[in-house]
């Protein structure tokens, strides 16, 4: 695949920005065109899977992020161009579909955003980010000034629902949960996830038995799944 070849002219710093512009091709490909001095952050095994590049004046620095003394820092790289370019990334890791999700300015309600930190590929504009939940599974990323993007990535294709008000209600189950956001959320915990009673039960039985096929086939797989509700107005992202 060639690299496209319509350069940015406007610069990325200064009054007159030219924001980094995302382009998804197919399932796995991803373009990224920067302007002039803008930059973008991400994730570092992203930055590893740079097809192609019509820059050679690419500038890679390594950060890292404290999110306090409870969870590992956020570590990521800020990459920054000298001149107009384009780059293509491919991630070869199994996390082939991506998404693009702008976070509005602090007087919208879209102004911030729970993300599992495994899913977060990069991100673009003035934001905060900050620990969201002590499991380290979660992180708040919030709009500070302007235009603001985040890039997330999975394994499977990434859907997005928009809630508008209370009476728009969805249901998702945790494991295939990528961001939200929105106050009117509640987790539902599955009492049996961890149960060892039925499983004591069912070893009394040959496993053979037609009841406990049928159960270990159909009924254990819903029993233990968890879900998280939420409702209006809300963003939710999942796969």
């Amino acid at each position: 695949m060639n690299i496209v070849k319509n350069i940015p002219k406007i610069t990325g710093s200064g009054p007159f920005i030219q924001p980094p512009k995302f382009q998804f091709f197919a399932k796995s490909i991803l373009s990224l065109q920067l302007s002039s001095n803008s930059l973008i952050n991400l994730n570092p095994s992203s930055s590893n899977f740079i097809l192609q590049s019509n820059s050679t004046k690419l500038i890679n620095k390594r950060k890292l992020l404290s999110l306090g003394s409870k969870i590992p820092p956020l570590i990521f790289d800020e990459i920054k161009s000298n001149e107009g370019c384009n780059l293509l990334f491919q991630n070869y890791n199994g996390n082939n579909h991506f998404i693009n999700l702008e976070i509005s300015n602090q007087s919208s309600s879209s102004s911030s955003i729970n993300v599992k930190r495994n899913n977060l590929f990069g991100w673009y504009g003035e934001l905060k980010i900050s620990q969201f939940d002590d499991k380290d599974q979660y992180l708040k990323i919030s709009n500070v000034e302007g235009q603001s993007n985040i890039i997330l990535n999975s394994s499977n294709q990434l859907f997005t629902v928009k809630l508008i008000d209370k009476s728009d209600i969805i249901s998702i189950k945790t494991n295939q949960l990528i961001a939200y956001n929105g106050l009117n959320t509640k987790e539902y915990l599955n009492p049996f996830k961890n149960s060892t009673l039925i499983d004591k039960f069912l070893n009394l039985f040959d496993s053979n038995n037609k009841f406990v096929i049928k159960y270990n086939n159909w009924i254990n797989p819903l029993i233990k799944q968890e879900y998280r509700t939420f409702k209006g107005p809300a963003i939710v992202i999942f796969n």
